[in-house]
């Protein structure tokens, strides 16, 4: 509808609507171009952002170091980050006892040497077997296992006869005298019939007073862990020497000795061959 065809009064309400829905669209507009441009809201923040430090590549220096650097002259040895502690803080005695005295073994005494002397003696037994031979109290062995008194320790008291007359007759080594009570085993008509302490079930029954009276080095029984062992055979291989397991260890209980220096070794494997049974 065209301006010229409105009355007057029309023409009036008109020019007085358009001014104001053009203002209105106006203020609309720039609104929306507010939302669409205006920055997002600032978060406040807990703590406050890390402050940067410029390190010039000029002078190296200026780098933060988070712990003081140590000269090599001040480290300590085989360290290179530990400074040397004070002088005035150092026991020598007591560090000198904490270091693990090790002894220079003889030729043909190493771990794998040892390995090797088991796997040849363990099928007869040899390694326990001058152990068996030298048990003193025979009645309370007897006492104590009952059930291989008609068996098994009437052939050991049986063949510790025979050895006690090779020892009176004749001064040989050990290994000489092996050979010679199996000669003269056969001679006899006796048959040698291997003795493996660690097969057997039940196990022997070793009583403490018994364990006690065998303290010389070519007799030395000890236990660990309930254990009995006749470690005689072991004293050359021992890497800290014969002498600190004839003091610590002789005829007595050493699982605190173990324990304290060889709680990781497997006891059972490296000493397979010299078991004789379970302390009572």
């Amino acid at each position: 509808m065209a301006m010229d065809d409105l009355n007057p009064i029309q023409k009036r309400i008109l020019q007085q609507r358009q001014p104001q829905s053009s203002v209105a669209n106006l203020s609309r507009d720039r609104s929306l171009k507010t939302q669409q441009f205006s920055p997002p809201p600032t978060i406040p923040m807990s703590t406050p952002p890390l402050s940067r430090t410029f390190v010039s590549p000029h002078n190296p220096t200026n780098i933060p170091s988070r712990s003081p650097i140590i000269s090599s002259s001040e480290r300590q040895p085989m360290c290179s980050t530990l400074p040397i502690p004070p002088a005035n803080n150092i026991n020598s005695t007591s560090i000198k006892n904490k270091r693990r005295q090790k002894t220079v073994l003889l030729p043909g005494h190493s771990a794998l040497d040892w390995a090797d002397l088991q796997i040849a003696k363990n099928p007869k037994g040899l390694l326990v077997l001058f152990a068996l031979l030298n048990i003193r109290n025979w009645e309370q062995l007897i006492k104590d296992n009952l059930v291989y008194e008609t068996s098994l320790i009437a052939y050991l008291r049986d063949l510790q006869t025979d050895y006690k007359k090779l020892l009176l007759a004749n001064d040989i080594s050990n290994d000489d005298i092996l050979e010679q009570l199996f000669t003269f085993l056969s001679t006899n008509g006796k048959k040698f019939i291997p003795v493996l302490p660690w097969t057997l079930n039940p196990f022997l029954k070793i009583s403490r007073e018994e364990l006690k009276q065998h303290v010389s080095q070519h007799d030395c029984w000890c236990s660990i862990n309930g254990k009995v062992y006749c470690i005689s055979s072991y004293l050359n291989f021992h890497p800290g020497g014969v002498n600190i397991l004839m003091k610590n260890c002789a005829g007595k209980d050493a699982t605190a000795m173990f324990n304290k220096y060889h709680r990781w070794v497997s006891y059972d494997k490296l000493l397979q061959g010299c078991f004789i049974g379970i302390l009572k």
